[in-house]
């Protein structure tokens, strides 16, 4: 991994084999019960997981395949699993309305000559915000271990080919 912090990091593999051929050799590799990975695959994606010691920051590994001239190229994602990340998005747009609606009513409250009390509501808003940057900071360090067989087990899949 990187020590650039990203909420979601993202890498690209390529292999010479097509999307199809990657994914099918995905599905027998995670359908064998010696895997410590889990996960399903589609068409042309793939969703991975670490089946041992799985909590909350459990991250999981989205794998889009995509045919190129030399083979496929396959874009691979390391986020949180889609019910913490539909709840950190939720808690994101929450902040925001917070802070644009203390924002309005601050406005509200000087263009009247009262005291903007409401105008609270943006630092609140972003220290809110930086809790949250700071949850998804240590989530992702609790999940290091588990990130890095990920992205080694999808890296040795690929370059056995």
């Amino acid at each position: 991994m990187s020590d650039k912090f990203q909420i979601r990091p993202r890498f690209e593999l390529v292999s010479a084999q097509s999307p199809n051929e990657v994914l099918h050799k995905l599905k027998n590799v995670l359908s064998s019960s010696e895997s410590e990975v889990s996960g399903w695959v589609s068409d042309r994606s793939a969703h991975l997981k670490v089946t041992k010691d799985q909590n909350i920051w459990s991250p999981q590994l989205t794998v889009y395949a995509e045919e190129i001239e030399s083979g496929s190229e396959l874009r691979c994602v390391i986020g949180p699993n889609s019910t913490v990340w539909t709840t950190i998005i939720f808690f994101y747009a929450l902040i925001g309305m917070g802070a644009l609606f203390g924002l309005l009513w601050g406005l509200s409250q000087m263009t009247l000559g009262n005291t903007p009390y409401a105008f609270w509501f943006i630092p609140i808003s972003a220290v809110l915000t930086g809790g949250i940057y700071w949850a998804a900071r240590v989530g992702q360090k609790l999940s290091a271990e588990q990130m890095i067989v990920l992205r080694e087990f999808i890296s040795n899949l690929v370059e056995s080919d």
